[in-house]
């Protein structure tokens, strides 16, 4: 009982020295299934675009929504056949919009106009996770493929002309399930690719030259909070210093995850990686560098063996990974955030998905102030029930688990 009322004291504490947060908004879409967004992006016309599902019946289509700066629909697409599912959207030169899906058997990547209105699809016996345009005007698109003469599978890159027509394209993985979950391009006009095997459960990092031949290979190696453990790279982004971060989670078992954000040098080796949680199931799934050199990552919190779970936002201050001003972020109840960017105002926008009154799924896209709280006094109820099931160490805990390793992701051809 001193510990909570401990808690509850500091929370309030907490608040009252946080005063109101400003120019902060969250919305909810709603199709006629159950809806989540798995990818978002600011617009050239300062509003944002989503990308996600829509379920029927059982059966997954692509969803995609547009809207203003505001948050407010300008229009939604459903697109595809059924069990396809978008993972990837990017803004095309001509200010339209290319989705990337996964579904061996379907379409994989949808080219839209500026209005949303279909212009070509294209399949490629894949399925595709994310996806860049090159300077030539084409796309260069990473996920997965089956390997020749085996069901396991390995990660793939290929390479299309503006029009979606293979150009070339290539495989990479050895003995087991190989998948690409992400990619950048890099100044040198080759392609990163982070992802995980499970020959060893961990991470794998590519680099490739511009035609997708492989220059060097990284893995992580393990160096976990709680020992042997499977570890999955969710997403890779530049950042400022010629770099690159990777995010994702490191799990022990069905309901046991920690969170984790690793910053590697332009050769791949690990300068810093950052290892947080505590009791409750905590994955990653997006990072975003922000303007002050720190770090803003979104995904989900679960107390373990419960099914519910929580979207959050830790936004790193310090560009080392010292989490000095990690936030949980929540305000409509159970749902996960799977993408997040920095918004016009400096602060967050995540989206994803949460629950309805009704207990369906509707995507949702939330705006944070840039210390990443959400508006006050709104959701003071929610954090005084997370204090009273535990959850509140979130808001209170410390850094976590930070380590210095120039060696944690090594060299490794498979």
């Amino acid at each position: 009982m001193g510990t909570l009322l401990f808690l509850m004291i500091a929370f309030f504490t907490f608040v009252a020295g946080l005063g109101y947060s400003t120019t902060i908004w969250s919305k909810t879409y709603e199709g006629t299934g159950d809806e989540e967004a798995d990818c978002l992006i600011r617009t050239s016309d300062g509003g944002y675009a989503m990308a996600g599902s829509t379920m029927i019946s059982g059966n997954s289509s692509a969803y995609v929504v547009k809207t203003n700066a505001n948050g407010n629909m300008l229009w939604d697409k459903v697109l595809g056949a059924y069990g396809t599912f978008p993972i990837s959207i990017i803004q095309t030169n001509d200010d339209g919009y290319a989705i990337g899906c996964g579904g061996f058997n379907d379409d994989n990547l949808w080219k839209l106009d500026i209005n949303g209105t279909l212009q070509w699809s294209k399949s490629y016996n894949a399925t595709i996770h994310c996806m860049v345009q090159t300077n030539d005007g084409g796309y260069a698109l990473a996920g997965a493929e089956t390997r020749t003469g085996a069901a396991d599978l390995d990660f793939c890159l290929i390479k299309t002309d503006s029009s979606g027509n293979v150009q070339w394209s290539k495989k990479y993985g050895g003995d087991s399930d190989d998948e690409a979950f992400s990619m950048i391009q890099a100044a040198d006009g080759g392609y990163i690719l982070a992802g995980s095997t499970s020959d060893r459960s961990i991470f794998w990092l590519i680099k490739t030259d511009a035609t997708g031949n492989t220059l060097w290979t990284r893995t992580s190696d393990n160096d976990s909070n709680f020992g042997a453990c499977t570890e999955y790279a969710r997403q890779v982004i530049k950042t400022n210093d010629g770099g690159c971060a990777v995010v994702g989670f490191e799990q022990d078992g069905i309901y046991h995850a920690n969170a984790l954000l690793v910053k590697m040098n332009s050769t791949g080796y690990t300068e810093w990686f950052y290892n947080y949680g505590g009791q409750w199931d905590e994955q990653t799934y997006s990072v975003v560098q922000t303007a002050d050199g720190g770090y803003g990552l979104a995904g989900f919190v679960s107390a373990g063996g419960v099914n519910v779970a929580y979207p959050y936002l830790y936004a790193f201050v310090a560009a080392n990974g010292d989490g000095q001003q990690a936030q949980f972020f929540n305000t409509l109840g159970p749902g996960v955030a799977f993408s997040i960017v920095q918004a016009s105002n400096g602060g967050y926008a995540l989206a994803g998905y949460t629950v309805s009154d009704s207990g369906k799924k509707v995507i949702l896209l939330a705006i944070t102030d840039g210390t990443g709280l959400p508006e006050f006094p709104s959701p003071v109820i929610l954090p005084i029930l997370l204090a009273l099931t535990g959850a509140f160490t979130l808001l209170t805990k410390s850094k976590g688990r930070i380590g210095q390793h120039t060696n944690s992701m090594s060299n490794h051809v498979i």
